[in-house]
């Protein structure tokens, strides 16, 4: 390779990169416009609300006393989810149940060693807790 040059297949991926970001075409040729999960509350701004990758998932709200304490999310079926973002202040009630719009984030590490790292984009509260 001579100097000056860049290698074909750095400038290739530079150049699908570069493509990539110009914006998600969904079939049409249109750009693909985030839609709000049903009836749900958002809990970020709808422009940065991604186009896809989100799951929905039924959680318990639970209080977890580890590392100062922090909001953490439970399946009936026992998995956890470590909430990224900050839970809207209806939420923040040990007991609370809630389903969830969020993207699994398998590639961040946390500090509280609890449960799978997600970020929270929209909410429905479905049930008080019990006193």
């Amino acid at each position: 390779m001579s100097k000056g040059n860049l290698h074909p297949r750095l400038a290739a991926s530079l150049l699908v990169l570069s493509l990539a970001a110009c914006g998600v075409k969904n079939q049409t040729g249109k750009a693909a416009v985030p839609t709000r999960p049903g009836n749900m509350k958002l809990v970020v701004a709808e422009s940065v609300l991604p186009t896809a990758g989100l799951e929905t998932v039924l959680v318990k709200v639970q209080r977890v006393g580890v590392e100062g304490g922090f909001w953490g999310l439970a399946t009936d079926s026992g998995e956890r989810y470590n909430p990224l973002n900050d839970l809207p202040a209806e939420m923040e009630r040990d007991g609370v149940r809630a389903r969830l719009a969020v993207s699994l984030r398998k590639d961040v590490l946390t500090t509280r060693m609890w449960g799978t790292p997600v970020k929270v984009y929209a909410y429905e509260l479905l049930e008080e807790p019990k006193r």
